[in-house]
Formats: C-alpha cells, structure tokens, sequence
C-alpha cells in the first residue's frame, strides 16, 4: 500500500469477477468489477462472424450514442480509435475485450471521460441479422479519493484533534488515519492513539473526528489525513495543515 511515507511495490492482477444484472441511471446491463492496474475480459455474443466487421462501443447514458473505440475488419489489425487506450486494449479468441491496466476513466459511472459513461458492447454492423452483444457496466475498485475540509479543532501538549470529510471510498471499504511531521522536516509520520485512525467503511460526504499523540510540547507540526483502502492509499503531499502544540 502507498501510504504518505511509503511506495507502493505491489502489483496489482485482477480478472473479471461478476454476474449480477443491474440498472445504473438509465442504464441496464451486467455489472463486471476490476482493480485499478489490473484487467477485466468482457465477451462478446457467441454468434460472432469472423468474416464481418467487429466494433466494440460504449452506449452512452443519457444520449443512447454509440461510441465506436474499437474496429476489427477481417485480415487487418485492431484499430484502437480513442489515444488513451492505446497499448490497453485486445481481443481474445477474435472477439472478447480485454482492457488491461485499468483506470478510473474506464469505469462506466464515474469516468471522468464523458464519452465512456455507459455501457460497453460488441456488435457487427451488417445489413442482415446485424449482432449485438450484452451490454456490461464496468466498474474498476481503485485508490480513494483525498479527504477534504481538513481542519484542527484541538491543539494540546502532545495530541491533535482534527476534523475532516471522506471522499469516494473508490468502490473498497477505506478508513481515515492521521500523519504528521515537524515543520522543516521531510519524513511523514503515521499518528498514534486509540483514535488516530477511523473505523473502517468510512462513507463518501461522511464527516468524521480524529485525534492523534504528537511527540512534543510547544512544536509547529504539519497534519494531513490519508485514505486507504486495501488498494492503495492517497499521498499528504500539499493537502495538510499547520498546528502548534500547547507549551508546558
């Protein structure tokens, strides 16, 4: 986990893990899940023509456009017409999609990519019996968003009380911890204490208190709250606030 004094060594490998039928918006399909830097296969209809073309497509919410980001004519090589799925995308036994390294912008509710909020399809768009496949909400569990309105309620001899609101869990339960470290100094350091660290599950919006042991009396330190998840964890990196402790 990539913590705000640590780096992330682990890889992350994900299939695609899920059956279950949904409605997002006015969007229906079958919701598939993947983990940020993994893959997820996505398969096309078994009734595929390999002597046809083959487009895979987002159906975008809201419009009911297809967008086209994927075309494979017989005898040519994959044609990948969106710049940022270059080098992520294949197909598997001819038709199924494979989407390696997988981001936020692949996510089918909370892409920041207008164009691929919706649902992905296969289809062959021939004159007669054209196919379209099953339509897929993809969903990719990632690092939660930074916490916000990060605020210091206490400051005593050696702790902290800070206030701070969650940001988007990123599809994995995340908690909520402090760090610190003296002004001047470059080492972030996780706080102590009973209650240093929030409860696992920590919702979206959710407001949430946090106090922290702080090795020194009468000493300027720099706070931040870091949310993790068992994915990853965000960095302090400018997001922290000044607190002075009390002098004996």
């Amino acid at each position: 986990m990539r913590g705000a004094a640590a780096k992330c060594t682990c890889i992350v490998l994900s299939l695609l893990v899920s059956s279950l039928f949904v409605r997002t918006g006015n969007a229906t399909g079958t919701e598939v899940f993947g983990e940020e830097g993994g893959y997820v296969d996505l398969p096309c209809a078994p009734a595929y023509d390999p002597t046809n073309n083959l487009h895979w497509q987002v159906i975008q919410r809201g419009t009911g456009s297809n967008i086209i980001f994927l075309v494979k004519e017989p005898g040519k090589d994959v044609e990948i017409r969106y710049t940022r799925l270059a080098g992520r995308l294949s197909l598997r036994d001819s038709n199924n999609l494979r989407i390696s390294n997988l981001n936020r912008d692949d996510d089918s509710v909370d892409s920041t990519d207008p164009h691929f909020v919706g649902t992905y399809r296969c289809s062959q768009p021939q004159e007669e019996d054209p196919l379209e496949g099953d339509q897929f909400i993809l969903r990719v569990r990632r690092t939660p968003a930074p916490p916000t309105d990060l605020e210091v309620i206490a400051a005593k001899l050696y702790s902290v009380t800070v206030e701070v609101t969650a940001g988007n869990d990123g599809l994995v339960p995340q908690s909520l911890c402090v760090w610190y470290r003296e002004q001047g100094t470059e080492e972030w350091k996780k706080g102590s204490g009973d209650n240093s660290c929030s409860r696992n599950g920590v919702t979206e919006g959710e407001e949430i208190t946090l106090q922290s042991t702080l090795p020194a009396a009468n000493t300027t330190y720099q706070i931040c709250v870091v949310a993790q998840n068992r994915l990853n964890s965000t960095r302090c990196g400018d997001a922290y606030i000044q607190a002075i402790t009390d002098s004996k």
